[in-house]
C-alpha cells in the first residue's frame, strides 16, 4: 500500500480468528441500529467458507455450490490451485467466486489507485 501512496498497515484492521470478541458497538451505531449501546460485536467469517463447513465439504474432492446474493461454486482441494499468471483457478473458470486479491484490485480501482 505504501508503494502507491495509499498509507500503510496502520490503515488495516487487525487480522482475528472467527469468533473473536471485537468490542461494543459504538454510539452512533447503537443508535442507528436501535440497538444496545452494549451490544457485543464478534469476528465472522467469510460466507461461503461457513456454508463448507456446515454442509459438510470438507474433504479433498468435495464440490459445493453456495447460494444466496451471489452463487459460488467450490472445489476442495488439499492445495491452492491458481493458473501460471497466478489467477485462481475458480475465477478464471468463471465460478462467480472472488478471492480477497480480486477484492482489493477493485478497492483500488474504485479509489482511483490501480
Amino acid at each position: 500500500m505504501e508503494d502507491i501512496g495509499a498509507g500503510g498497515e496502520e490503515l488495516l484492521p487487525q487480522i482475528r480468528p472467527a469468533g473473536a470478541y471485537i468490542g461494543t458497538l459504538t454510539v452512533e451505531a447503537a443508535r442507528v441500529l436501535g440497538l444496545s449501546g452494549d451490544t457485543r460485536v464478534y469476528n465472522g467469517a467469510h460466507d461461503q467458507y461457513c456454508c463448507a463447513l456446515g454442509s459438510g465439504s470438507v474433504e479433498n474432492g468435495d464440490l459445493l455450490l453456495g447460494t444466496g446474493t451471489a452463487w459460488a461454486v467450490m472445489s476442495i482441494t488439499d492445495a491452492p490451485l491458481v493458473s501460471e499468471s497466478k489467477i485462481s483457478f475458480a475465477k478464471a473458470c468463471g465460478s462467480g467466486a472472488m478471492g480477497s486479491s480480486d477484492l482489493c484490485f477493485l478497492w483500488g480501482r474504485v479509489f482511483g489507485l490501480v
